[in-house]
């Protein structure tokens, strides 16, 4: 029965701004958390910079690929001379076409190729990262909205009784019933709670223009229905959360692709150790003349060439690379673990926060009951002379408090489940 009392006082809360906007002429297109979490997506600048990224990321790993092709090259060449000499005339020409091919290199070719793979994968975690922060953020505005959106209607709603309650005691004054200091006090908190009411509009007005930065798209205020707040959220186990978070969380995934990435390098600069093999086909063909075939000298060399070169000393270079790149690397795995272990605790936290707005929400849903039928009682002891227009001003303010206690209460509850969802990516 409490249970169902609670229930009729949300909807009855909730479910004035979609009363009011279809008893009005105009129609606006319902738009959801999910739809403005598209349009942030498909909007903001931000998410194409990440996506440059990829596509550079995409880029070098066909550079690193291009050792694994052959190359060619064809050069002409045309010399004139003062006078002929005894090895070339005072006109000639060259010609050469040359084809090259490494053979082995270390394996330098093949790990620089894994290493840009593994860097193009942790730029496509950043890009999915981002992602998932824009649509938490626009779930927090869409929330400040949904809660500024109802301040507003409990603030118009102080209003309302508090004028309703002002003339019933103006009338009671007028017949000696009342004195005018209970009025002279009504008359204040009245005033006070239509400058609270014009704060409240400004509010709403705000938090529709944070949620339209976030989106880069105008919001009408009547499209906003905040369906997603009917129901409450069910979460499961904290268990099930953590092994959500070391599959889900692209940020992590981001690291540990860009320490497989680092490792592959370091695995590239041992080539250095490493003989390098090379093969190369030329083709050359001198002529007596700038053009070919207008002289009848001309010759033809055709030579292929097995290159085997090592270094043998480079000033502890290579050894000095290397050293520095698994510092690099072990500089990585530290950042993974330390934002695990972050992760993890803001975890077991936000669960442990919701737990306890879930419990606040009961308590404050139970509280307007409370208050509600606690004006009723006043307002009939009033009429019979028991209680004092301030008494019921108490009272009309002890009701506007309850309601915006559960107002924010119901916001936290969301607010720390788009949270949990965020912490293990799956918004």
């Amino acid at each position: 029965m409490h249970s169902m009392k609670n229930s009729l006082i949300w909807r009855n809360l909730w479910l004035i701004p979609v009363i009011v906007l279809f008893a009005s002429n105009h129609a606006w297109a319902v738009v959801t958390l999910a739809d403005l979490q598209e349009k942030g997506i498909t909007s903001r600048k931000i998410i194409e910079r990440y996506r440059s990224a990829v596509q550079q990321a995409e880029e070098s790993r066909t550079i690193s690929r291009s050792p694994l092709w052959p190359s060619m090259d064809i050069r002409y060449s045309a010399n004139a001379l003062d006078e002929d000499s005894a090895l070339e005339n005072s006109k000639n020409s060259e010609l050469v076409g040359s084809l090259s091919y490494n053979l082995f290199s270390g394996f330098k070719d093949r790990y620089q190729t894994h290493a840009f793979d593994q860097l193009k994968l942790s730029r496509e975690f950043e890009l999915q990262n981002i992602m998932q922060e824009i649509k938490y953020k626009i779930s927090i505005r869409y929330i400040d909205v949904f809660r500024a959106k109802n301040r507003l209607i409990v603030s118009r709603d102080e209003v309302a009784l508090l004028r309703k309650r002002y003339r019933d005691a103006e009338n009671r004054f007028d017949v000696g019933l009342i004195r005018r200091n209970e009025l002279l006090k009504l008359r204040v908190q009245m005033d006070d709670s239509i400058q609270k009411m014009k704060t409240a509009e400004a509010d709403l007005q705000k938090s529709i223009h944070f949620l339209e930065f976030e989106t880069e798209s105008g919001i009408q205020e009547n499209s906003l229905l905040f369906h997603e707040f009917s129901t409450l959220p069910e979460v499961q186990d904290l268990k099930h959360y953590h092994a959500l978070l070391k599959t889900n969380r692209s940020e992590i995934k981001a690291l540990e692709s860009l320490q497989s990435s680092q490792s592959y390098q370091t695995s590239s600069l041992r080539s250095a150790y490493y003989p390098s093999v090379d093969v190369s086909a030329n083709y050359s063909r001198y002529g007596d003349d700038f053009v070919f075939g207008l002289e009848e000298e001309e010759e033809d060399e055709i030579r292929l060439t097995l290159d085997v070169t090592m270094n043998l000393f480079a000033g502890f270079r290579h050894d000095a690379q290397i050293s520095r790149a698994k510092l690099e690397e072990k500089q990585i795995a530290d950042n993974i673990h330390e934002l695990k272990k972050i992760l993890e605790t803001e975890l077991k936290n936000t669960y442990m926060d919701f737990d306890v707005a879930r419990n606040n929400l009961e308590v404050a849903e139970s509280s307007v009951a409370q208050a509600e039928e606690n004006l009723r009682i006043t307002d009939a002891a009033f009429k019979e002379g028991v209680e004092t227009a301030t008494d019921v001003l108490d009272a009309v303010l002890n009701l506007s408090r309850a309601k915006f206690n559960a107002i924010h209460s119901r916001s936290e509850v969301f607010a720390e489940y788009y949270r949990l969802i965020r912490i293990v990516e799956g918004l």
